[in-house]
Order: structure tokens, then sequence, then C-alpha cells
């Protein structure tokens, strides 16, 4: 059955999710629902965002895939998928594609199939090149695609492409989903939305406020490109509904989701956070690009500082430095200890204002980094103290371990 509006599709939509599934952040439901009606008119833009589910066992990953697959625009549901499979199902059916247990996604490098497939379809001009029946066949690989798993995405460029949406345990009772009892009326539905999409209006309506839709403060590039969208589709029902100012919202969403990729880019980057260091030692020391510093006193103080998991020395923060061209000259010199004696060591002259120009886009969340390097630091001693440390990797495990200063309380508990 036909939807009387696409606000009244909207509704009924995050309705479903907030009955069956339990979803903590109050924007989960809203995203989820946009994402399905963005399904049934992703043709109409130039790139379409990935949705990463993730969460711990039990939160409910699967069952969202369950309600996506019988909403989204011809949907395909599979835990595990041959590359070839993927190839055809984008290239021929160009439908939405639910990856559900993706773990392999979370290796450094997936076994199952390739991702130059994945990375290149959230945009209409990806494809792959490929040798098909003894000729060179060039196959569409654009659609959307929602991927669920417990331990996220290893890949970046991936990463970049994806909107995510974090599960937690279920902290109270849920209505039951049936597949059974509940697929034949949700399946109407689906089919009516791609009716309500089919119809002329619809279609000029989306392009138009698609060609009209100008930029917004906090949103560039890729960011911008994911969005714009979903953005498009809360626009589309503020004409029916201003009331509910979705635009508006999903606006403040984005930005919020977008800062804090940002900001947890900062933290985890090993690289963006050495500088960062860096650039924290010359603020509190004062020296210039002019001044040659002790090469071991930097070392120590980005050592202390971030605690890395692994051996750091000297020579490894010079090849860092000399990677981002920030090392002006460098000798043995001598300086001057604090209790007065005189020492010959390695001096190096860092160029100051490149440093700064480079760090410059996580500049602003240099107190915020602090605040977020603590709230993690809680959260992992939680998370320990809970015993959810079986879901680690022992890569995983190590790094956490690092973050929260190897606490003398803390037993193995294998």
């Amino acid at each position: 059955m036909e939807p009387k509006s696409m606000t009244a599709a909207l509704l009924e939509i995050m309705t479903l999710f907030k009955r069956y599934v339990y979803l903590k952040d109050k924007s989960s439901c809203l995203i989820l629902g946009l994402y399905v009606l963005l399904t049934h008119c992703f043709k109409f833009f130039d790139a379409v965002p990935y949705l990463l589910i993730t969460g711990p066992y039990g939160s409910g990953k699967t069952l969202i895939l369950d309600l996506l697959q019988l909403l989204c625009y011809k949907p395909i549901k599979a835990e595990d998928i041959s590359e070839a499979s993927l190839y055809h199902f984008t290239n021929r059916v160009r439908g939405t594609l639910l990856l559900d247990e993706g773990e392999d996604l979370a290796r450094k490098n997936p076994r199952k199939f390739n991702l130059s497939v994945v990375r290149s379809g959230y945009k209409k001009t990806g494809g792959v090149l490929r040798m098909y029946q003894g000729k060179f066949a060039w196959l569409r690989s654009y659609g959307p695609k929602v991927i669920a798993n417990i331990g996220g995405i290893y890949n970046r460029p991936l990463t970049s492409r994806c909107i995510e949406i974090r599960t937690v345990e279920v902290e109270m009772e849920m209505e039951r989903f049936s597949i059974t009892l509940h697929g034949k009326s949700l399946r109407e539905l689906s089919y009516g939305l791609a009716s309500l999409f089919k119809r002329k209006t619809t279609q000029k309506k989306i392009e138009s406020l698609h060609q009209n839709l100008k930029s917004i403060e906090g949103l560039h590039g890729r960011d911008f490109e994911l969005w714009i969208g979903l953005l498009v589709v809360a626009q589309f029902i503020d004409s029916e509904s201003p009331n509910l100012r979705l635009f508006e919202r999903v606006t403040k969403i984005a930005t919020t989701i977008t800062e804090k990729r940002v900001k947890e880019s900062a933290f985890n980057d090993w690289d963006s956070r050495l500088l960062l260091s860096v650039e924290k030692f010359f603020n509190l020391t004062g020296f210039t690009s002019d001044d040659f510093i002790q090469a071991d006193k930097l070392t120590k103080h980005v050592v202390d500082e971030l605690r890395p998991s692994f051996n750091f020395r000297t020579e490894s923060l010079r090849r860092k430095l000399d990677k981002e061209s920030l090392v002006i000259d460098w000798k043995l010199i001598y300086f001057r200890e604090n209790d007065g004696t005189q020492v010959h060591r390695m001096g190096w002259r860092v160029d100051i204002e490149r440093l700064k120009r480079r760090v410059s886009k996580y500049g602003k969340f240099m107190q915020t980094i602090e605040e977020f390097d603590n709230e993690e630091k809680e959260k992992m001693m939680r998370d320990l103290d809970k015993g959810q440390w079986e879901n680690l990797t022992d890569g995983e495990r190590w790094k956490k371990l690092a973050q929260v200063g190897w606490p003398k309380n803390w037993k193995d508990p294998e």
C-alpha cells in the first residue's frame, strides 16, 4: 500500500525501529528512516553513504538488517558473499546490499572479497574493470550498502564513506519481531515507497531540491557529498511538514558526527597525535625555528605524553618529522643541562610554521582531545570490569592497556 506522503512513510519506518530495536541514541532512528527512503532514490545523487552498524553480541545488529531487508530498495542480505556475486549484484541488480557478520572487514587485509568494489561503490561513477567471458567489462559498483559487525572497519578510506550507528546491549524489554508475522506488511510498505518514488512529481522535486541545496558550514568535500542525499530527503519532508524541521536536525547530526570523526581520528591516528604532541612541546618551551632543540628531550616528551605500546626512539621520531619535511637542519652540538653540565647530543631545527599548518585541521581539538582521552580511559576500565575483554583482538587488548596506563589492579581474565 502506497503511503499517503513521504512524511507518513518516514514516521511509520521510525516507529518500526523504535518498537523492535533498542537504540539508545535517538538520532539513530531518524538516520535509519531517512536511509530507507534514500535507497529508493539514490540514483538521483552523485554519491550515497554506507551505513556501518557496530555493537556487541546480541545488541540488535542483525535485527536492524532484517528490518532493512524488508524496507529498502531491491535488498539482498548475506552473511558471506563471493567476489563474483558482489560484482554482478552491484552491476545488474543495483539494489541495497546488506552485509551481516562482516567481521572480515575489521582485518587489515580482508580475505573474503576485494575492497575495491566496496570502496568505489559510494559514487555514481564507481566501477571496476574485469575480464568477463573473454572480454574486458566495466562493472558498476554504485549503490547503498549496509555493513554490520562488532569490530568496525579497519580500512580508513572505506570508513570515511560510512555513517556509523552504534548499538548497545538491550536495557529494556522490546516487542518481538517476526518476519513470518510482520514481513508481509513491511514488504507492502516497501512496494508503496517504490511506487511513490516513481511519480514524476516526486522525482522532479528531488532533482530541484538537490540542485538548489547550498553548502553547509562544517560539512566539506566528502562529508557534504555523503550527507547530501539524506539532507535532500529531509528537505522534501520539510516541504510537506515544516513543523518537523528535519533539515535542521539532520544538519546538526551530520556536523556533530563529522566533528566527532575528526576528533577520533586525531585521537586514534598515531601520526596526528605525534604531530600534536610535538607542537605542544614547542608551545611549552617557547623554542623557535631558529633554535636547535635537544632531540632526546623532544622524544621523551612525546613518549611521556602518548605512551606508545612499542619501542619509540629518537630515530623513529626523526623519520616521522622528515616524512613531513619538518627538520630544517640537524647536527651534534653541546647542550647545557639543568645542573649546569654540558652534554654532546643531537640537535634539530624544526620548521614550526610548517608544523602548525600541518596540524591546523586538528588545532581546535587540542583541548577536547585531552577530555576525549580521559573519557576513553574511563570507558575502557568500565569495559574491562564488565568482562567485555573477550570481544577484543590481541592487538586491541594491547592498545587499550597502553591507553589506560597499564593499571596495576588489572588481571588477565584468561
